[in-house]
């Protein structure tokens, strides 16, 4: 079992959401990595879980109303929020992210958010309608801005049995997120290029060659060499996921771009992490019934037509990159492509200065 937080103290609010019961589920996994969880629950978040399920994981006193033992309290918010490791909400309300964004400190663990100079780490839970709305989209931004770490809601089904982002994350990757936040900054100024997603090789104006390609691996391992202070480079082919903070981000379309940007960028200084999905293959468009067709529409010049003979497609190999680099470059394979086989440009290369 790994003991990523030993001998670190995690404050847990947990607030007033349908999933306040993952909130047990989230102190477990905390403690599991070897923290010390005390855990708060504001006065709704008690409504849906009891303190004594708290008290009883945990092994800590779990504090609700801030002044049930007003002379403890006055000692009890400022010395959590000087020992805490990192201030962890979740699950967060709208109504929880917004006091936090406006400092408003009517509850014990809002108190510890504003006494706090720990890393303060949100795990938002709601309906996808407020999470979306432009009031609680404002206080994210503003937290953010003020460099609170939040773990993007997953899409499920919610408690109205709508179908949509609000789901709060999994507690065993909240409790992975928390252990990336407080990991040491031991990549020092590295400079790290990271490859991500598919790329897509135009037929025409409306077609092209892809894959299924997500690209979270990359944009996951961007973010957490950025959270070590390495000094990130992002080149991603097109994908629908947020950009990550903390790195340059630089976006292209098909694989040849992809090529020139990562040898443009790389030197014997930097550590290339390719993880892109990229097309094997560029197509080379032929007409079954008219072999003229390839002088008449080339790439980009239009929509190809409907052709009642169909197409066909002679693809040639796309260039790698890695083959590129220079031959005596190390390489670690970082993960492999369907059937087992580990291409050079699905490999970790470390450059030496």
């Amino acid at each position: 079992m790994s003991e990523q937080l030993r001998g670190k103290l995690i404050v847990l609010g947990i607030t007033g959401s349908i999933a306040a019961y993952k909130g047990a589920e989230v102190a477990r996994r905390l403690m599991d990595l070897g923290a010390e969880v005390h855990a708060t629950l504001t006065r709704a978040g008690e409504r849906f879980i009891t303190p004594l399920t708290l008290r009883t994981l945990t092994g800590q006193s779990v504090t609700v109303d801030m002044f049930d033992d007003p002379s403890e309290w006055q000692v009890e918010h400022v010395s959590l929020a000087k020992r805490a490791a990192a201030v962890v909400v979740a699950p967060a309300t709208a109504d929880a992210i917004a006091k936090l964004a406006l400092g408003i400190a009517d509850e014990f663990i809002y108190t510890v958010a504003l006494a706090t100079r720990a890393p303060i780490i949100i795990a938002p839970a709601m309906e996808s309608n407020m999470l979306t709305h432009p009031a609680t989209q404002a206080n994210v931004k503003a937290l953010r801005d003020r460099g609170v770490h939040f773990i993007e809601p997953e899409e499920g089904r919610l408690a109205s049995a709508a179908v949509g982002v609000g789901r709060l994350a999994k507690p065993q990757d909240i409790a992975a997120a928390v252990a990336a936040i407080l990991a040491p900054g031991d990549l020092g100024g590295a400079r790290v290029i990271i490859t991500a997603g598919p790329t897509q090789e135009p037929i025409d104006p409306v077609r092209y060659i892809s894959n299924r390609s997500s690209g979270k691996m990359g944009y996951a391992l961007a973010e957490a060499a950025a959270r070590r202070s390495a000094n990130v480079t992002l080149i991603s082919g097109p994908t629908a996921l947020p950009r990550p903070d903390g790195c340059e981000f630089v976006s292209v379309q098909t694989a040849q771009q992809m090529h020139d940007e990562v040898l443009r960028r790389f030197t014997r200084t930097c550590e290339l992490v390719s993880l892109e999905f990229s097309s094997d293959f560029q197509e080379r468009i032929r007409n079954t019934l008219d072999r003229r067709y390839d002088h008449r529409h080339r790439r980009g010049s239009g929509r190809i037509p409907h052709q009642r003979g169909g197409m066909q497609y002679a693809i040639g190999p796309e260039q790698g990159r890695a083959t590129e680099l220079e031959d005596d470059t190390p390489v670690r394979a970082a993960g492999c492509r369907s059937g087992g086989y580990v291409p050079r440009e699905a490999c970790v290369c470390f450059g030496r200065g």
